[in-house]
């Protein structure tokens, strides 16, 4: 049987279901071709998705697009565009499936493999290492006639497939390319071999997000998810202990509750998309809509004052001023029967902005509830190393304030990384280096990094800026919390000083919202705007030097003062790899030398 990648039972667990013709045919391959196949479902590519894409060590690439089309209701229009009756409108244009899987092609020649496209520049050959097809699951051979008859030369190189082809597994494997199914292919090597199947691989936070999986909780977790009439509570969590989860779950047990709106708040715009995805995992039968989930300077310039809600859940409460506080508690929180519920989430050792009594003898964050806090001290997404190096550096650097030790849960088997790396100026061709070395030679054999796991953290917008830059003139693609160096630069030229931090926030602040890091691209941001988040692996850098042709004009909440509080926040954002790189010396660069080189 052919190996599929995610497995079928994986991918039975998926929100999104195959398509019946997907599945169908996912099926037939996993039974007609051997274990030297490797069948790929829906690969992330840097936001393409493919249907399935069969792989071949030695022999090469074959990438198939399901269309469970009624193909009487079709009709060819132009070389890249269809026509399609749906009884509602007269006709529409769609895309051609032909050239929407060409597109998959050319897009992994020029974007995703970069060994391959160094041989096709060299010489137009080696094209041939990927062949393409089109599935029509609905479709007999007859009916596709007309449809195939009026495509153009590039088209006609595509496979055509229907329900007959699935009939018979002889005839199935005489459309397969001829080097897939019996000859090996020089042009097909192991680089190249090795390249495809790491970028088709699917990402371990993709794995995780796409599933419907049972969550198992602690038995701290699960008193915490309990929702409760007359109930104001806060509760404390070192990195990785699962408040997010706690409180999107306990989200929608209060919905089960009081069947009324929820409204969950925080500070930091960019986690929205990261708990609007938990409770689309969570929330059953629970309607989407009824989740308010918002920044709070949003909410007060954008919602209705006069509409309240029974159940408020606060996150990152450290981040929040006092007089915050007391507005969500008298101006939207609706306490006329007993329904109302109030819930505070926090971490003080990721007291960023010192809104919460950084340095000062205050233990948490100001919720106006009296006496202790629920803690969750476990943390389940960091492993041994990365844990005791950031134990290790909050028991230096943090003075009045010690924050509770983090106890990694994930230490059986920790394969954890750190590495540091000494520069005086920002080298991004180095910073390339380390990456691809990251993603070609990786510490563990077992361990394919893809580029959806990866995130470069820089202290400040500017270092950061001009690595996505640098990258982008790679041919890669990027999802950024800033704007681009091009725009920065016309900005620059366009406004006076005095209004540059202003028009800078007015362009951060929608890429902020949209922010979505399961875009299968490189991402990068500041450290305060990816606070809450996690990711396999952390490029960190550390701007110590400052320079106006790098960029001053920051905004208030991207300072450039380098507090022990953000770069703990770094570290506890890997879950594997956490690479720091310090551009010029400081208070830390000592402790960076000496811890990471003793445990060399």
């Amino acid at each position: 049987m052919a190996v599929c990648i995610p497995s079928l039972d994986d991918i039975s667990l998926f929100k999104t279901p195959p398509t019946e013709g997907e599945y169908r045919l996912l099926k037939f391959l996993s039974n007609a071709l051997d274990d030297s196949y490797q069948v790929f479902f829906q690969p992330h590519l840097n936001g393409l998705q493919p249907d399935i894409v069969i792989v071949r060590q030695h022999h090469g690439v074959f990438i198939i697009e399901v269309k469970d089309y009624e193909i009487p209701l079709y009709e060819y229009e132009f070389a890249k565009s269809w026509k399609v009756y749906d009884g509602i409108k007269k006709e529409q244009s769609i895309r051609s499936p032909f050239y929407q899987v060409l597109s998959y092609k050319d897009a992994m020649f020029q974007l995703f493999l970069r060994t391959a496209n160094e041989a096709l520049v060299l010489h137009s050959k080696n094209f041939a290492i990927i062949s393409t097809a089109v599935f029509f699951s609905k479709a007999h051979d007859a009916q596709m006639k007309p449809l195939l008859d009026k495509r153009n030369r590039s088209e006609k190189w595509i496979t055509c497939l229907t329900a007959d082809d699935l009939d018979d597994c002889n005839r199935f494997m005489k459309k397969l390319p001829v080097y897939l199914r019996e000859e090996t292919s020089s042009l097909f090597t192991d680089d190249i071999y090795q390249e495809i199947t790491r970028v088709l691989s699917p990402t371990e936070r993709i794995r995780h997000l796409r599933s419907r999986q049972v969550i198992h909780y602690t038995k701290e977790q699960k008193n915490l998810i309990q929702s409760l009439p007359a109930h104001e509570i806060k509760v404390g969590g070192v990195a990785g202990s699962g408040k997010t989860l706690v409180l999107t779950q306990r989200a929608v047990h209060a919905y089960e509750r009081t069947q009324s709106p929820i409204l969950i708040v925080g500070f930091n715009i960019t986690l929205n998309n990261y708990i609007r995805d938990y409770i689309s995992r969570l929330r059953g039968t629970a309607p989407m809509r009824d989740f308010t989930i918002i920044h709070y300077h949003a909410l007060r310039r954008y919602y209705d004052i006069q509409k309240k809600y029974k159940v408020i859940l606060v996150d990152e409460v450290q981040d929040f001023e006092k007089e915050w506080i007391k507005d969500l508690r008298n101006n939207w929180l609706d306490k006329s029967d007993n329904d109302w519920e109030i819930v505070f989430f926090w971490d003080m050792a990721q007291d960023i902005y010192g809104r919460a009594g950084q340095g000062k003898k205050e233990k948490e964050p100001y919720t106006g509830i009296k006496g202790q806090s629920n803690q969750l001290k476990a943390s389940f997404r960091l492993q041994s190393h990365i844990a005791e190096f950031s134990n290790a550096f909050q028991s230096r650097f943090f003075v009045n304030f010690k924050p509770e030790p983090i106890i990694p849960m994930n230490n059986i088997f920790d394969d954890s990384q750190i590495s540091y790396y000494h520069t005086d100026s920002l080298d991004c061709e180095e910073i390339y280096s380390m990456y691809r070395m990251l993603v070609e030679v990786p510490n563990d054999a077992s361990y394919l990094p893809n580029d959806n796991d990866i995130v470069f953290l820089g202290t400040r917008v500017a270092p950061v800026r001009l690595l996505d830059a640098f990258f982008r003139k790679k041919k890669y693609r990027t999802t950024t919390t800033f704007e681009t160096q091009e725009l920065y630069e016309q900005i620059c030229s366009q406004y006076a000083d005095t209004e540059i931090s202003n028009q800078l926030k007015s362009l951060r602040r929608p890429r902020k919202f949209n922010f979505w890091p399961e875009s299968g691209t490189i991402k990068l941001s500041t450290i305060h705007s990816f606070k809450g988040w996690e990711m396999e692996t952390v490029f960190l850098l550390i701007d110590n030097t400052i320079s106006n042709s790098q960029g001053m004009y920051e905004t208030d909440e991207e300072d450039t003062h380098i507090t022990p509080y953000l770069l703990l926040t770094a570290f506890t954002r890997a879950i594997k790899n956490l690479i720091i790189i310090e551009i010029g010396d400081s208070v830390y660069t000592r402790f960076f030398q000496t811890y990471v080189t003793g445990r060399e």
